[in-house]
C-alpha cells in the first residue's frame, strides 16, 4: 500500500478550519433530501474506499463502457456503483485516469438520497509527490473560485483508498469529489445552452468578467466560452445572461502540473506567465471583476498557503494592472 506524502499530509493541518462550511447540517424530517455527493462530503477529509477491478477499467479507458465497483463510506456503509473513465487529456495520459461513478437511484432511495445519482472522481496524475500536489492546487481553484461565486462547481477532497481486485492491491490517496453537471443545474435551477460561438453580448457581463479574472489570476488558458471549453454555459431560471461555469484548472500555472502547457493562441510560453482572454468583456465589468477578487484577497491567500504555501508575489498582486492586456 503506498501512503500520501508527509509533505501532503501537512495541508489538513492548515486547511481543517478554512473548509468548515462544507460540513451540513443535520437534517430535519422536513427537508429535501440531500445528494449523494453531499452525502460523501458532509465531513472533508475522511476516507472512501472505491473496490474495483483496476486492470478492466484501464482496459476501457477508451470506452464509456461500465463496470461493477462497491464504494465504501467513512461509516462503512457499502454502495454499489457502475464505473467508467471520462474525460480527454488525462482519460488517456494519466495513471489513474478520472472517472464516473454512477449510483443505483433505488439504492439511493433506499438510504433516503435524493436520485442524482452521478459522481465524478479525479486522482493524482501521478502516483507521486509531484501528482499530489498539483491535484491540491487544482482542488485550491475549486475552493476559491466557489468562495467568488455561488456558480460554480463544487468540489471536495478525501482520502480514497483504491482496492484493485486483480491483484488484490491497496493504494491510499488524495482524490477529488466534483460535483456532476445534472447536480449542478439542479442546485442553480439553470439549463445549458449547446450554442457555439456565442455573442458576448448575450452573456452575464459581471459573471464572466469574474470567470475571466479568476482564470487570469490562476494563470489559465485552457478554456475557452466560443466552444465551451472547460467551461459550461448556464441559463438560470428567471434571469437574463448566460452565465459560464469554469472546471478543469489542471492547466493552470498554479497547479502546475508537469504536463500543462498555454494555450497556443496567446503567444505565451510558460503556464507561469499570464494573459486576459477577453472575449469581448467590457472594461467596467473586468474592472468590477477585479475588485471583487481584490476584496477576496485575504480569504483567497488563506486557501492557498494552506495548501501550497502561496504568498502575495504569486500573483493576486497583479489582477488590477495585469501583464498581457494585449491578448484578447
Amino acid at each position: 500500500m503506498r501512503k500520501p506524502n508527509l509533505k501532503a499530509l501537512k495541508f489538513w493541518a492548515g486547511i481543517g478550519i478554512l473548509m468548515a462550511p462544507a460540513v451540513l447540517p443535520a437534517q430535519n424530517e422536513n427537508a429535501a433530501p440531500i445528494s449523494i455527493f453531499e452525502y460523501l462530503t458532509r465531513r472533508e477529509g475522511d476516507t472512501l474506499c472505491l473496490q474495483l477491478d483496476l486492470q478492466a477499467l484501464l482496459a476501457k479507458r477508451r470506452t464509456n463502457e461500465y463496470g461493477k465497483a462497491v464504494l465504501t463510506d467513512a461509516g462503512g456503509r457499502h454502495f454499489p456503483v457502475e464505473v467508467r473513465c471520462y474525460g480527454k487529456f488525462r482519460r488517456m495520459k494519466s495513471e489513474m485516469p478520472p472517472v464516473k461513478l454512477k449510483f443505483s437511484k433505488k439504492k439511493l432511495l433506499a438510504a433516503q438520497l435524493d436520485t442524482l445519482n452521478e459522481v465524478k472522481l479525479v486522482l493524482p496524475f501521478t502516483n507521486d509527490e509531484k501528482g499530489v500536489e498539483a491535484l491540491l492546487g487544482e482542488y485550491i481553484c475549486y475552493r476559491m473560485y466557489e468562495r467568488l461565486t455561488p456558480l460554480s462547481y463544487r468540489a471536495r477532497l478525501v482520502n480514497l483508498r483504491l482496492c484493485d481486485n486483480h491483484g488484490n492491491t491497496e493504494r491510499l490517496t488524495y482524490a477529488l469529489l466534483l460535483e456532476h453537471e445534472e447536480e449542478l443545474l439542479a442546485r442553480l435551477r439553470a439549463q445549458t445552452t449547446d450554442q457555439w460561438n456565442i455573442p458576448a453580448a448575450l452573456l452575464h457581463q459581471d459573471q464572466t468578467a469574474l470567470m475571466i479574472r479568476f482564470q487570469y489570476l490562476i494563470g489559465n488558458t485552457d478554456w475557452d466560452i466560443s466552444s465551451q471549453r472547460n467551461v459550461v454555459l448556464l441559463q438560470q431560471d428567471g434571469t437574463e445572461g448566460i452565465v459560464p461555469a469554469p472546471y478543469d484548472f489542471d492547466f493552470a500555472g498554479m497547479v502546475g502540473a508537469l504536463y500543462a502547457s498555454p494555450n497556443s493562441d496567446t503567444g505565451l510560453k510558460s503556464i507561469q506567465d499570464r494573459c486576459l482572454m477577453s472575449y469581448g468583456t467590457g472594461d467596467e465589468a473586468l474592472r468590477r471583476a477585479a475588485l471583487t477578487i481584490k476584496a477576496a484577497e485575504q480569504d483567497l491567500y488563506s486557501l492557498c498557503a494552506a495548501a501550497k504555501g502561496f504568498g502575495p508575489h504569486d500573483g493576486l498582486s497583479q489582477i488590477i494592472l495585469p501583464r498581457g492586456e494585449a491578448c484578447l
